[in-house]
């Protein structure tokens, strides 16, 4: 018998498989894990978004035929495209 399959009716008190955990403590820190990255950001994926923003930001500035040749967009409707989404972002949250 695989012992992954669970044969109880997975209450919340049930202790998970290989774990100390129950089902009630793995769904209480999951939702506060979400809460967390929800309300500060994951930082992994913070930072890696900044620089890939930075880069094309300065190769906005630097090389716009070059950025209208990769992006399809021209500097000036992506800049128009940024602000609108920052605004959206801050009136009505990034989860939706």
């Amino acid at each position: 018998m695989n012992a992954n399959i669970i044969t109880t009716n997975g209450g919340l008190s049930d202790i998970i498989p290989g774990t100390t955990w129950t089902y009630g403590d793995a769904a209480s820190m999951a939702k506060e894990v979400a809460r967390e990255n929800r309300l500060f950001g994951n930082g992994r994926t913070t930072r890696r978004r900044r620089t890939e923003r930075r880069s094309d930001v300065g190769l906005m500035v630097t090389d716009p035929a070059r950025f209208t040749a990769e992006t399809g967009w021209t500097p000036e409707d992506a800049l128009a495209e940024a602000i609108e989404h920052r605004r959206d972002a801050r009136l009505y949250g990034t989860r939706h």
